[in-house]
C-alpha cells in the first residue's frame, strides 16, 4: 500500500490453459517476452514508481506481463476501485465499483466477472451475501474480515489476509491456514 494513494494486491487467474505462469516463464527464458513482469514484480514496481490511483492503473493495466493475475486496485475516493483481469499483452476485463449494481463494493474470487463460478467454488455468491448482510455502514476491518473469513471465502488455497486503508495507511495482514475441511 502506498499511504494516501492506493493499494494493489493480486490473485492468481486462470484465464485458460495456454496463459499460464508456466508458459510465461519459457517465453521469458526463451526470449520471446523479454520486458515481461511476474506479477509480484509488476504490483511492486507500481508501488515504487507510480504515484496516484491513476498512474497505478494504466501502469498495470498495460505492461507486459509472464502470467495472467487479477489486479485489485483502490484509491482515496469512493469511486477508485477497479479490478483489472490481465493476460500477457493486455487488460481483458476492466470491472469499475461505479458499473455495479451495488456499487459501494468489489468481491474478486479468482473469476472472471462474466464467467459463472464452478459449483464446487463459488464463493462469490456467499460473499455478496455477506457484503449485503455486514452492510455499508458497517464496512471496517473487523467486518471485512469477517466476510473474507466467512464459509466459502475461506477455503483451502487461502494463505492470508490484508485489510488496508489507503487515507489511514492502517495496515494488517493476517496468515491465514485451514485446519480440517474449508469450503
Amino acid at each position: 500500500m502506498k499511504p494516501g494513494a492506493f493499494p494493489v494486491t493480486a490473485n492468481s487467474r486462470f484465464a485458460d490453459s495456454n496463459s499460464t505462469g508456466r508458459h510465461g516463464m519459457l517465453e521469458w527464458l526463451t526470449g520471446e517476452m523479454p520486458n515481461g513482469k511476474w506479477m509480484t514484480w509488476l504490483a511492486r514496481e507500481t508501488m515504487e514508481t507510480m504515484n496516484t490511483f491513476a498512474e497505478a492503473k494504466d501502469h498495470l493495466m498495460n505492461t507486459e506481463m509472464l502470467s495472467p493475475v487479477y489486479y485489485i486496485l483502490s484509491g482515496t475516493k469512493r469511486d477508485e476501485a477497479r479490478v483489472i483481469s490481465r493476460s500477457y499483452e493486455k487488460t481483458d476485463i476492466l470491472t469499475e465499483i461505479k458499473s455495479r449494481k451495488d456499487p459501494w463494493f468489489l468481491l474478486q474470487t479468482n473469476y472472471d466477472p462474466d464467467t459463472e463460478p464452478w459449483w464446487i467454488d463459488d464463493r462469490q455468491t456467499p460473499g455478496e451475501k455477506c457484503m449485503h448482510k455486514l452492510g455499508k455502514n458497517d464496512v471496517g476491518f473487523q467486518g471485512i474480515y469477517n466476510v473474507l473469513s466467512s464459509s466459502c471465502n475461506f477455503n483451502n488455497l487461502t494463505t492470508y489476509t490484508a485489510l488496508m486503508h489507503t487515507y489511514t495507511g492502517e495496515f494488517e495482514t493476517h496468515l491465514q491456514n485451514c485446519k480440517g475441511v474449508c469450503w
